[in-house]
C-alpha cells in the first residue's frame, strides 16, 4: 500500500515539474519574442532617425541656406560660353542623394516647394523656368512657384531648366541678366519640413568668367565714409577653367576695424600680433558673390577715404586644401 503511494506521489511530481518545465520554457519563449518585437521596433525607430539625421535633399546648384538671409545667398554665373543671341538655359536639379550610392530610405519621399523670382526690376528681358511640361514667367515682387516630389528608395531628381534671355536690340558684349533667386524647401513629411533649405541666385553674362578674386566696400558711398558706423566688405569670386573652390584669407588692421561679433567667422579670427592685424581663412565655392561686415573702432580716422578704407582690408589666395 506504501509502494503504491509512493509510486503516485513520484508520478505526481513528475507531473508538477513538467508542467513547470512547460510553464518556464514558454515564459522564455515569451521573453525572447518579447526582446526580438522590440529590438525589431527599437531598429525601425532607430532607421528612422539615422534616415532624418541624414536627409538627402541636395541640389546641383543651389547650396544649403538654412542660417542665410536671401541677400547672402550663394551667386551662380554660367560657366559656358554665351552669345547671348538665344536664350541661355541652367539645369538646376533637386536631388535626393549625396552620391548615387548614398539616397533616402523607401519610406522618405519628400515634397518640397521651390520659388523664382527676380531680385531686381525686370530689364525687359524675359526669364522663364519650366518644369515637366509646364513654363511660367519669372517676375520681380512675386515669386511663381512648383510643389514637387521626390522619392524615396533610389536615387531620385527633379529637373528644372531655367531660361534667360537679354532683352531684345541689347547689344552689349558685357550683358548681365537680372539675377534669378531660387528656393527650395522641404514641406512634408512633418518631421523633415524645413529641416534643410536650399537657395541661390543665377545670373547669366555674355563676357568671359576668366579666373577673379576680388574684395572691396563696393555699397559704401565715395565721401561719405565717416557717415558710416558699420561697412559691408563684398568679396567676389570667379574661378576660371579649372572650376574650383578657393581658399583665401582676409586680414584686415585691427586697429582701425573689427569683423562683426555675429558673423559665422567670428570664431575663427586669428591674430598677426607682429603687424597688429587680424585675419580668417576661409573656403569659397566657384562664382561666388557675399558679404562679410566690419566695424570701426574707437581709433577709426573719421577723414578716412573710400581709398584708405578699402586698403585697411587686404584678401589674397591661401595656398593648402579647401575644407
Amino acid at each position: 500500500m506504501r509502494k503504491e503511494k509512493n509510486t503516485k506521489k513520484q508520478l505526481h511530481n513528475k507531473k508538477c515539474r513538467a508542467v513547470v518545465g512547460c510553464l518556464a520554457s514558454l515564459l522564455l519563449l515569451c521573453l525572447a519574442g518579447g526582446i526580438l518585437f522590440a529590438k525589431y521596433y527599437a531598429g525601425r525607430s532607430n532607421k528612422g532617425v539615422a534616415t532624418a539625421s541624414s536627409l538627402y535633399f541636395s541640389s546641383n546648384l543651389l547650396k544649403n541656406v538654412q542660417k542665410l538671409n536671401e541677400n547672402d545667398y550663394p551667386v551662380v554665373y554660367n560657366t559656358a560660353a554665351w552669345d547671348g543671341t538665344y536664350a541661355y538655359s541652367y539645369n538646376l536639379e533637386i536631388r535626393n542623394y549625396q552620391n548615387q550610392l548614398l539616397y533616402n530610405d523607401q519610406n522618405l519621399d519628400i515634397q518640397y516647394d521651390i520659388n523664382f523670382q527676380l531680385v531686381n526690376e525686370t530689364d525687359g528681358g524675359t526669364y522663364q523656368v519650366t518644369y515637366q511640361n509646364e513654363t511660367k514667367t519669372i517676375t520681380y515682387g512675386t515669386s511663381c512657384s512648383f510643389s514637387a516630389t521626390l522619392e524615396g528608395g533610389q536615387a531620385t531628381v527633379n529637373k528644372f531648366i531655367v531660361s534667360i534671355n537679354r532683352p531684345e536690340g541689347n547689344v552689349d558684349t558685357n550683358y548681365k541678366s537680372v539675377g534669378v533667386q531660387v528656393t527650395a524647401t522641404p514641406v512634408s513629411p512633418g518631421y523633415v519640413a524645413n529641416y534643410e533649405k536650399l537657395g541661390g541666385v543665377l545670373y547669366a553674362t555674355t563676357f568671359s568668367s576668366r579666373y577673379e578674386l576680388k574684395g572691396e566696400f563696393s555699397k559704401v558711398q565715395t565721401g561719405k565714409v565717416s557717415g558710416y558706423a558699420g561697412f559691408p566688405y563684398t568679396i567676389t569670386y570667379k574661378p576660371g577653367e579649372d572650376n574650383m573652390a578657393q581658399r583665401v584669407k582676409i586680414s584686415w588692421d585691427a586697429s582701425k576695424l573689427q569683423l562683426d561679433k555675429y558673423s559665422p567667422y567670428y570664431s575663427s579670427i586669428q591674430t598677426d600680433a607682429v603687424n597688429n592685424r587680424e585675419y580668417i581663412v576661409l573656403s569659397i565655392e566657384p562664382y561666388t558673390i557675399f558679404d562679410i561686415n566690419f566695424f570701426r573702432t574707437s581709433e577709426f580716422d573719421k577723414t578716412t577715404t573710400l581709398e584708405g578704407l578699402n586698403g585697411l582690408v587686404k584678401i589674397e589666395k591661401q595656398e593648402g586644401d579647401v575644407e
